[in-house]
């Protein structure tokens, strides 16, 4: 269970292969025999795959009893850390920030480590800590798109509107065609009072997906606001046809009886 990041590239143990005569012949040469800490570190990434966290959090720690400056052990224990505070809500995201750390320290430059570790001042409610570390992404990967939405929900959580309109505008260009990436920039867009932007964000999510019930009802909600009223009616019938939910489907019904 791992949110869907760009993983750590896992460093394949290849057969040596001899050429002779011609032939390749694979496997005829003894592979080093690997470290210890090594052979701990991939235990802890096969138990990662099976989601069996405590035994993959053991091996990491072991790997780095064995080896101290392994930057790949630290950063795996920060993620298998940062899963267990998040699946199982258990208190463990400073240890995982403290790997993350360590990680960073052995490797500057460690984009991913940042990110995790923004995610884990987010779950402590760290917010202007969380804001470093997604600037910090920023700086080492200019293009790496869910840094930019991170730091806008952060901002606009700070009541920095404004600054999270920006943010999420360069997630909008990364992420043209995801929907909920206009929504997210509509609403902060509405929030500040710049309902014709936030409607050309709201079509624009709906022309991603024309069935989608909440970007059907944020645009009628606005169109409504506008007084676009004939406008907003053919939305709220859509969004209508668009949902089962009974509480919904009431709340529309009433909505489309009211005169315009």
């Amino acid at each position: 269970m791992r949110y869907a990041l760009p993983a750590l590239p896992r460093r394949r143990l290849l057969l040596p292969v001899l050429a002779l005569g011609g032939l390749l012949l694979a496997g005829c040469a003894t592979a080093p025999p690997k470290a210890p800490a090594q052979i701990h570190f991939e235990l802890g990434l096969e138990f990662g795959k099976q989601d069996n966290i405590e035994k993959e959090i053991a091996e990491y720690r072991e790997a780095i009893r064995l080896n101290p400056d392994f930057a790949e052990a630290y950063y795996e224990l920060g993620i298998a850390l940062f899963c267990e505070a998040a699946f199982k809500n258990k208190k463990t995201e400073e240890e995982a920030i403290a790997a993350f750390r360590k990680a960073i320290e052995l490797r500057p430059g460690w984009w991913e480590a940042h990110l995790y570790n923004g995610w884990a001042f987010d779950r402590q409610g760290k917010l202007d800590e969380a804001i470093a570390e997604y600037r910090e992404v920023i700086r080492l990967k200019p293009v790496e798109a869910i840094a930019y939405l991170n730091l806008g929900r952060d901002l606009e959580k700070q009541g920095k509107t404004d600054e999270a309109i920006n943010a999420y505008r360069k997630y909008t260009e990364f992420k043209p065609d995801l929907l909920n990436a206009q929504l997210t920039l509509g609403r902060a867009l509405e929030k500040v009072g710049k309902a014709e932007e936030a409607i050309a964000a709201y079509r624009e999510a709906v022309r991603l997906d024309p069935k989608y019930y909440f970007a059907l009802e944020d645009m009628a909600k606005i169109l409504d606001k506008k007084g676009k009223r004939q406008e907003a009616r053919e939305y709220w019938k859509r969004a209508l046809k668009s949902t089962k939910d009974p509480a919904w489907v009431e709340r529309i019904k009433k909505r489309l009886a009211e005169p315009d």
